[in-house]
């Protein structure tokens, strides 16, 4: 199965929104009209790989205003969430988490790092993935939070 590409969750996304009867507040209004304000992520689903997403986010002087996923397949609207207290979490911001591995296992090098998710005890939320980041060694799990993870258990 193909995915969408990003252009194409993004124009799904806007166009979901404005579809819909969601009163627009006019941040979001100016975001939905301004397409650099929108950052977007594919999310590979760890426990069903034809389940994977795009996290699209909205940032305004740095804040996050509202979250929307998008099914990488089909471009579906599978959420969106606005938020009435910007957020401040920067699921972008790569270098950050392979930073906390340099640090914290100096004697490892890191090979490289995507965003990934299951529903798992340590997120229940598809909005809260993790960056897996690869080192020469071990692969680790690093919670949007800064908690490191050498796996992810499931859920009982």
């Amino acid at each position: 199965m193909e995915t969408i590409t990003r252009e194409q969750a993004i124009k799904a996304a806007i166009n979901s929104i404005e579809e819909s009867d969601f009163p627009h507040p006019c941040t979001l209004q100016r975001c939905l009209e301004n397409v650099d304000l929108i950052h977007c992520l594919f999310i590979h689903r760890l426990d069903d790989p034809g389940a994977s997403y795009y996290i699209l986010y909205w940032l305004i002087n740095d804040k996050m205003i509202c979250i929307a996923e998008v099914d990488a397949f089909n471009g579906n609207i599978l959420s969106f969430t606005p938020f009435t207290h910007p957020a401040t979490e920067h699921y972008h911001d790569t270098e950050k988490f392979e930073e906390m591995i340099r640090i914290r296992y100096p004697d490892e090098v890191v090979a490289d790092s995507d965003l990934v998710w299951k529903p798992c005890n340590e997120s229940n939320s598809s909005i809260n993935p993790f960056r897996r980041v690869n080192t020469d060694k071990r692969t680790y799990f690093i919670s949007m939070f800064g908690e490191i993870y050498t796996e992810l258990t499931p859920v009982e």
